[in-house]
């Protein structure tokens, strides 16, 4: 088997008032997240992970990545419908100045530790994808729906029941 550690994720503290407003953002319910080795190979490509809130702190569930080197080349966070409401920019983006480490971020996995990284994020209302580095905002996720319907009947002894359903006036 793979070696494998964790990887979480959380909002770095300070007193930016932008960083305050995402913990205290009601709708705010994961955090998608891209991760690419080194080589650029693709490991987790906007990957839910749900946000755990601890007082005014957020951190996601930790994410089991394998030994390695690997750079997060996306951090955004979303509401329940999966419309970002939070950004983290990227390097030599127009608002990349804003925070103190666009991305990517550089990381390494050791076995069975935990790697914590913080990241500062900014509201992406009034702001193009563009504007943080990103192609778009759009996630594609999709619903699926499961309808199973099981049928038994308790009345076989009825001559009257052969299976069919009755026509639109009620005759069988």
């Amino acid at each position: 088997t793979e070696e494998s550690g964790q990887l979480k994720l959380g909002l770095e503290l300070s007193d930016q008032d932008a960083l305050k407003a995402a913990t205290a953002d009601p709708h705010v319910v994961a955090a998608l997240v891209t991760i690419q080795g080194v080589d650029g190979a693709m490991i987790f490509d906007k990957e839910p992970l749900e946000l755990l809130r601890f007082g005014d702190q957020f951190v996601t569930r930790s994410l089991q990545v394998p030994v390695g080197e690997f750079m997060l080349t996306e951090f955004m966070l979303i509401d329940s419908m999966g419309h970002v409401l939070w950004a983290t920019p990227m390097e030599g983006s127009p608002l990349a100045h804003l925070v103190a480490s666009p991305l990517p971020r550089f990381f390494t996995i050791q076995p069975d530790q935990t790697t914590d990284l913080e990241l500062q994020v900014i509201r992406v209302n009034g702001f193009r994808p563009e504007d943080f580095g990103y192609a778009q905002f759009q996630i594609g996720f999709v619903n699926h729906f499961c309808l199973k319907v099981q049928f038994v009947s308790e009345c076989m002894d009825d001559p009257n029941l052969d299976g069919s359903l009755p026509g639109p006036d009620g005759s069988m």
